[in-house]
């Protein structure tokens, strides 16, 4: 099936909010099998193709999601997500980063960031997909997003403490300075150990995307046993 390339409305909206153009890429729903994946094709060596254990900072191999809130593939790929991640061995970890590619989705990653805290965090983040996704809402301000927290009878002091803060403002600020790094264009993206970046429009499916991370952990796992 030929790959679909649009801009949803949402990028819609913020393409006139920021008067940048930002890609979100449709996958297909055509499972595809590699036997193999090649460099340049499936996905691309960033960070000077250094590993974290290459460089003496530790044995994890680490993945990144960068995601967004208002990006109907990141919400899609959730699922996916979900049902591969207790598949991850010991020597690997998982997280998200927000992209804060401009001041709408530097709000969303202020409130990824606030709500860390929160011991049912995940619920939070997933209500907050939700919304946006399946309840058409639209959670395009602080204050919408604090009403409808509230709503939920979710206590919003620690995202009121937090937002603004100091602490916050510099996650985003660091966030956003480690994806440019990794030239992140679009969203989901999978970064495998600061050093392979994989694409949506490179993985053509969400289960591509994952199929890639783990052939690219394995890669990983075998160089960190000869070194």
């Amino acid at each position: 099936m030929k790959l679909l390339q649009v801009i949803c409305r949402h990028c819609i909206k913020m393409y006139r909010m920021s008067k940048s153009f930002l890609f979100i890429v449709i996958f297909s729903i055509t499972n595809i099998s590699f036997a193999d994946y090649q460099e340049g094709i499936d996905y691309k060596i960033v960070n000077e193709g250094k590993s974290n254990f290459v460089k003496g900072i530790d044995n994890e191999i680490k993945i990144i999601e960068a995601f967004w809130y208002g990006c109907p593939h990141c919400y899609k790929f959730e699922k996916y997500l979900e049902k591969w991640k207790p598949s991850l061995q010991k020597d690997v970890s998982f997280s998200k980063v927000p992209a804060a590619f401009n001041k709408y989705w530097a709000l969303h990653a202020k409130v990824f960031y606030s709500i860390e805290k929160y011991k049912d965090k995940d619920k939070i983040h997933n209500l907050i997909f939700k919304a946006i996704h399946e309840q058409n809402r639209n959670l395009d301000n602080y204050q919408s997003i604090e009403t409808f927290l509230k709503a939920q009878n979710i206590n919003t002091s620690k995202l009121n403490k937090n937002f603004n803060s100091d602490k916050i403002n510099e996650k985003v600020v660091d966030a956003n300075y480690l994806l440019d790094s990794f030239e992140i264009e679009s969203v989901p993206c999978i970064i495998v150990n600061q050093k392979y970046k994989i694409s949506g429009r490179m993985a053509k499916t969400y289960q591509g995307l994952l199929d890639i991370t783990d052939f690219l952990v394995k890669k990983e796992r075998e160089l960190k046993a000869v070194n």
